[in-house]
């Protein structure tokens, strides 16, 4: 497991709590990935290092509870954590096609879920996010 690999884990753990203990989360953190045996130290370490990362973020802060117990709070709630995103004219335009074209193909004709390439809002961003979403579960095999 990669540090980056680790961040997206976290990333969605503090989406749904407020804090993460090591010792006790980590399986729960895990839980639908394949580990080996050997790997778990290293595994360990990856976590470590993101969380660190997202304490020198001042996303997290860590206090030491008990002997060599680490739990790492998130320092807001995290439905409040906002990033700010540049975006240069040729990605505005292509989230423009896309979700326009998207628009074009369901026939929606209203213009509020339609995007202006010269003032891209995250309302954009969220329905590319759908349209995205919409096409992997288009792509993804049928089970019987």
């Amino acid at each position: 497991m990669t540090i980056f690999e680790a961040s997206v884990k976290l990333y969605g753990w503090f989406s749904e709590h407020d804090s993460f203990c090591l010792e006790t989360d980590e399986n729960k953190l895990l839980e639908g990935v394949r580990r080996k045996k050997c790997e778990k130290n290293e595994e360990q370490a990856a976590i470590t290092c993101a969380l660190k990362e997202l304490e020198g973020l001042n996303i997290i802060s860590s206090a030491s509870i008990g002997e060599g117990t680490e739990i790492w709070v998130l320092k807001k709630d995290f439905k409040t954590m906002e990033q700010t995103v540049n975006l240069d004219p040729d990605t505005c335009q292509s989230i423009a096609q896309i979700v326009n074209g998207f628009c074009d193909v369901l026939n929606l004709h209203n213009e509020e879920d339609r995007v202006n390439p010269l003032e891209v809002k995250e309302k954009d961003i969220k329905n590319l996010v759908f349209v995205s979403a919409h096409l992997m579960d288009k792509s993804e095999p049928e089970q019987e």
